[in-house]
Formats: structure tokens, C-alpha cells, sequence
């Protein structure tokens, strides 16, 4: 969860530039992969999901995550459409870390 945070924080410096929101996506896969020792990168978001769900992650936290990497598409190929900020991106990914870590 430290690594991830730090990651995190780091891109919540670096302004809004599309590229901050597919750090933020990144950064959440890569603390996946890392907590679970396992591969999550290039899964479609509902296989990752399904896998999160295996690995005993509560339903509302997936749900969450995955809206959340949504998101963080949605503003990489959109961003004037998005409407957010990356430092709020980042914030919520690491409230997520933090669920995860809390096993939530």
C-alpha cells in the first residue's frame, strides 16, 4: 500500500495533464499485482473484477475500483468531457489501497 500511495501522491503533483489519469490507472494495477501476486494488467474490467471477487475483495470495493479505472479512461481519451481533477482521481485510488489493505 506504501509503494501505491507514493505513486500516487507523486502524480497528484504533476497537474492534469490525460497522461496523470492513466499513471493513476497504472498505479492501481500495479498495487494489485503486487498484493496479490498475481497478473492484472491487460484484464478487461470485468475480469478483473471477477478475479478481485475471487481473491475475497468485497463487491462494493470492486465495484469501486472498477468504476474508477473507468473513470480514469474515460478522462485519458476525454478530458475536457471529464470534468475532474487527476489529484482527485489519485485521492479516491489510494481511499481504495486503503480499503483493499483493510480488507474491505
Amino acid at each position: 500500500g506504501a509503494v501505491a500511495h507514493a505513486a500516487l501522491a507523486t502524480l497528484k503533483r504533476q497537474g492534469d495533464a490525460p497522461t496523470g489519469y492513466g499513471g493513476v490507472a497504472a498505479a492501481l494495477i500495479a498495487y494489485l499485482e503486487a498484493r496479490f501476486q498475481g497478473r492484472f494488467n491487460g484484464l478487461t474490467h470485468p475480469r478483473l473484477a471477477d478475479a478481485l471477487r475471487t481473491l475475497g475483495v468485497a463487491p462494493g470495493t470492486v465495484d469501486a475500483l472498477v468504476a474508477e479505472l473507468e473513470n480514469c479512461d474515460f478522462a485519458r481519451f476525454a478530458p475536457a468531457a471529464a470534468g475532474g481533477k487527476v489529484a482527485d482521481a489519485a485521492d479516491r485510488a489510494m481511499a481504495l489501497v486503503d480499503r483493499i489493505e483493510g480488507g474491505a
